[in-house]
């Protein structure tokens, strides 16, 4: 199995972990390279479509604050996606 962080092929299993989602097992690997642990599968929280959504809406005008409340999400999540979309962007 490939690293999901740096590629690699040198990975080992290193057993099972239990996905508190639905009780099930899930495979773990550790990368020899960069040393980190992954897992077989890995859902993310939330899709690109959702994350742009937040986004328009921020560009809109729309203060943090409402965003978080309408998404029901932090409202640093908020800040945090836009300051990875928008690196230039000064935000306090």
């Amino acid at each position: 199995m490939k690293c999901k962080y740096c590629l690699s092929d040198h990975t080992v299993s290193d057993g099972y972990r239990i996905n508190k989602k639905n009780n099930t097992k899930v495979k773990k690997f550790y990368c020899k390279d960069c040393k980190k642990y992954f897992s077989e599968q890995y859902e993310k929280k939330y899709t690109e479509e959702f994350k742009n959504k937040v986004i328009d809406c921020h560009n809109s005008r729309m203060s943090t604050r409402d965003i978080a409340k309408i998404f029901n999400i932090s409202p640093s999540t908020v800040l945090y996606w836009v300051k990875k979309n928008f690196p230039a962007l000064k935000i306090h």
